[in-house]
């Protein structure tokens, strides 16, 4: 969570995905930083686990969770993303040739929602993915969500 000029936005930091046609779209036009990643959803019992895999056999997120409390979706009311694309220079030791911090106008019809209790961790020690050096210090909220979701355009919201 971020906030830009008073106002809150999720800035976000990185997206996995199991495809290449979305995640060179979402690259290339937004400048959403996305990586190829092995995802999978287990539900047993009352948990549900969700983990990502990169490359497939190296856990390097974990989480689950309990859903205990139906979300009511009249209330949703989702915070617009914003990323923070940038296309290098193709001299040496100069600045990008460009840098823009960009939102994206996301419509996203939520099937159902759900909170309760929950953990994540990051694991799986990796040079190339060194998410493990960020230890998790506070679980804020844990919930689950089963929606469709489209992309629109974008704005620049400000040329850096």
């Amino acid at each position: 969570m971020c906030s830009h000029k008073g106002r809150p936005l999720q800035y976000i930091t990185q997206i996995f995905l199991t495809t290449e046609p979305p995640m060179a779209a979402g690259r290339e036009i937004w400048g959403i930083p996305k990586k190829l990643a092995h995802i999978d959803f287990v539900k047993e019992n009352d948990h549900l686990m969700g983990y990502v895999e990169r490359p497939k056999g190296l856990r390097i997120c974990s989480g689950v969770m309990r859903p205990e409390r139906p979300v009511n979706l009249s209330s949703f009311s989702p915070i617009p993303p914003v990323c923070l694309r940038v296309i290098p220079s193709p001299e040496e030791d100069a600045p990008p040739s460009l840098a823009e911090l960009i939102e994206i106008d996301v419509v996203q019809r939520p099937k159902e929602m759900w909170e309760g209790p929950g953990s994540c961790h990051f694991t799986g020690a990796s040079d190339l993915d060194p998410w493990h050096k960020m230890p998790v210090k506070k679980m804020r909220r844990c919930s689950f969500a089963v929606y469709d979701m489209e992309l629109k355009f974008g704005r620049i919201m400000e040329k850096l």
